[in-house]
């Protein structure tokens, strides 16, 4: 089926279809024509200078069989940095029998790398620009573009800027050490959160992922507990 016989059928129909597909192995099938769409889509709006990315999302379920088999219908999100309840004019609700939602990342965008620096800063010592440049730098993509709905934009902040931070300070202790394993990583990652996770509570607070807006929240003591932790795991290498 192409893109033109999928935007004929009716909603009803569409949702018969996605339900067969998945129950036949097809599914891929699907995902390729939502992937084919959003490349179209994109393409028509790539004058718009307010759109950073077309890419495929989930949208509402359509179907649910027990025990835990649940079929969601894929849309399109236009990403763009508005801030949160600013519309593109003129957006289609519809592109080639795909629901159209604009996904307007800003507001989001801008307390991720605010943490993020934060983080940096307290952490390690960096300026804006050193945390910055090391995010321009990252592998596969640079954070900015993830961060505006590119190809790592649902790992990026699924992960957060506090496990992002952490993650940094733990690759450089990589390059330093050859004898740990990536189990040992992984304990030192969480006893950091648990830090991070303390200090939120001990400040009266639930904003962990977001601990440069806690009150009170004692950068000090972490800092202290977190480099205690780095030098145990750096005498065990």
């Amino acid at each position: 089926m192409n893109l033109s016989d999928w935007s004929s059928l009716s909603e009803s129909q569409q949702h018969e279809l996605i339900v067969k597909w998945y129950k036949t192995g097809k599914s891929h099938d699907y995902l390729d024509m939502a992937e084919e769409a959003s490349k179209v889509l994109k393409g028509e709006l790539k004058f718009n200078v307010d759109v950073t990315n077309v890419r495929v999302g989930t949208g509402v379920n359509i179907h649910v069989e027990v025990p835990a088999t649940r079929i969601d219908e894929l849309i399109l999100h236009v990403c763009t940095l508005l801030p949160e309840h600013q519309t593109i004019e003129g957006l289609c609700g519809r592109f080639c029998g795909f629901h159209v939602v604009q996904l307007n990342l800003g507001d989001r965008r801008n307390s991720f790398l605010k943490t993020l620096t934060c983080m940096m800063a307290e952490l390690k010592g960096w300026t804006e620009s050193d945390t910055l440049k090391w995010a321009d730098e990252r592998p596969v993509e640079p954070l900015n573009d993830s961060l505006s709905g590119g190809f790592l934009f649902v790992r990026v902040y699924d992960q957060g800027p506090v496990k992002l931070a952490l993650s940094a300070i733990i690759d450089e202790l990589k390059t330093k050490s050859s004898n740990v394993v990536g189990s040992d990583y992984i304990d030192l990652r969480n006893s950091m959160l648990s830090v991070m996770w303390d200090a939120t509570r001990e400040a009266g607070s639930l904003e962990f992922y977001h601990p440069d807006t806690v009150q009170k929240f004692d950068w000090g003591s972490v800092k202290i507990k977190i480099n205690n932790l780095i030098e145990r795991e750096g005498r065990r290498s």
